[in-house]
């Protein structure tokens, strides 16, 4: 769509500035992203150091596009350092290549003003949250950055929450550890606000914002090879946490190419628990395990892989309870490695989230003054062998294809 003409007056002279900008409804590319790019390139070509910039409102009358897709596009160009806010002038062009000492906004290239963290959790956030916020708070502290904690819920609450976060969006930024239905919401929030964010946890399927995360596929990968070197050909995967995370959806569609690559399509079981946010994935796991051993004894998995520890610590207390001995009849493996899957017995194998690496690269990427439109990053994880695993008990003759 082309808009008609808008006008804009430069700070010392009156000039005629035109707003030609053809936007894609249909393209992949967010229609944010879309603007920033035209506007900056208007910047950048037809504006000098000083001269004042379209209202927030006549971009929306012009273009007919909604006000939060204008304002996050006015909002990047702000981080950027090519906007300011002035008091009694509106917004500004800056063109100086510094930092605006008024606002603190970064210039490419510049040193970040960002000196405070921001973690935004839920009410009921899990072990690995609670481990998670424990090594960030240290990774600020050895930047020297404050740190923010703000607890949060679904849903009215979400406001209300955030209605603590009052300092300079220039100043603070913001990571989030919410539920996977409340994360876009969130972001859309922040982002309004002027605030830098990314999510770290609760990444919902269609998710396409700021995001670094440990690489749930890897996971897969690595447990499975771990599983197959000690020869398991039966292995079921259960499934104790949302499907609405992305990296639930992740783990299941690894899971079976991994199975089928080895040709292991009949031996393989998978197990949805369907379970919700806010449930509890230990319950849910222990409940369905009647179904994996419902099964004739010649079709019992030899070793269970849940999508998380508290699930796996679930299947031990099951199978303690039934005189089934871990690892001799089954192996059993989880992901996360919280804290107390070193002290359940016997002590449980398990893929590590790579608590330390992630919170670098998260607070790397918060203080420092790039882009973040789109930013995804995948870290690999790292197997933790225990006690819960061992060599299959099934001999290779005796074993289905």
């Amino acid at each position: 769509m082309v808009p008609p003409s808008l006008q804009s007056k430069s700070a010392s002279e009156t000039s005629i500035k035109r707003l030609d900008i053809a936007l894609d409804g249909k393209s992949a590319e967010p229609l944010h992203l879309q603007l920033r790019k035209c506007l900056r390139r208007m910047i950048e070509t037809q504006y000098d150091n000083g001269d004042v910039f379209f209202t927030e409102q006549s971009l929306v009358s012009s273009l007919s596009v909604s006000r939060v897709t204008v304002r996050r596009a006015l909002d990047d160009l702000r981080r950027e350092g090519l906007l300011e806010r002035k008091v009694g002038r509106g917004t500004i062009v800056i063109k100086d290549g510094g930092l605006s000492t008024s606002t603190g906004i970064v210039r490419p290239g510049s040193t970040a003003a960002v000196d405070t963290i921001g973690i935004v959790f839920t009410g009921y956030y899990s072990e690995y949250c609670r481990a998670f916020i424990d090594v960030l708070g240290d990774e600020c502290a050895r930047r020297e950055l404050h740190v923010d904690l703000v607890c949060t819920q679904k849903g009215t609450q979400l406001d209300k929450s955030l209605s603590r976060i009052a300092t300079d969006p220039s100043k603070e930024a913001l990571i989030s550890f919410v539920t996977s239905d409340a994360t876009l919401d969130l972001h859309n929030r922040l982002s309004a606000r002027g605030y830098r964010s990314i999510a770290a946890d609760g990444i919902p399927v269609g998710y396409h914002e700021a995001a670094v995360t440990t690489d749930a596929r890897a996971a897969v990968r690595i447990a499975i090879e771990h599983l197959c070197s000690l020869g398991h050909e039966r292995i079921a995967l259960l499934v104790n946490e949302p499907m609405l995370d992305g990296s639930v959806t992740d783990k299941i569609d690894e899971f079976s190419i991994e199975m089928r690559k080895r040709g292991f399509v009949r031996s393989m079981q998978l197990v949805l628990c369907g379970t919700r946010y806010g449930e509890s994935s230990h319950d849910a796991a222990y409940a369905r395990m009647d179904e994996i051993w419902s099964v004739p004894e010649a079709d019992r998995p030899t070793a269970i892989f849940v999508v998380s520890d508290p699930g796996a610590w679930a299947v031990l207390k099951w199978l303690h309870e039934r005189n089934v001995s871990v690892p001799d009849e089954v192996s059993v493996i989880g992901f996360e490695d919280s804290r107390p899957s070193a002290h359940v017995t016997p002590a449980l194998t398990t893929i590590a989230h790579p608590l330390p690496e992630l919170a670098k690269r998260i607070v790397d990427l918060l203080v420092s003054g790039q882009d973040l439109s789109g930013v995804r990053e995948y870290v690999p994880p790292r197997l933790v062998v225990r006690e819960s695993t061992g060599p299959s008990s099934i001999p290779l003759s005796s074993r289905s294809r």
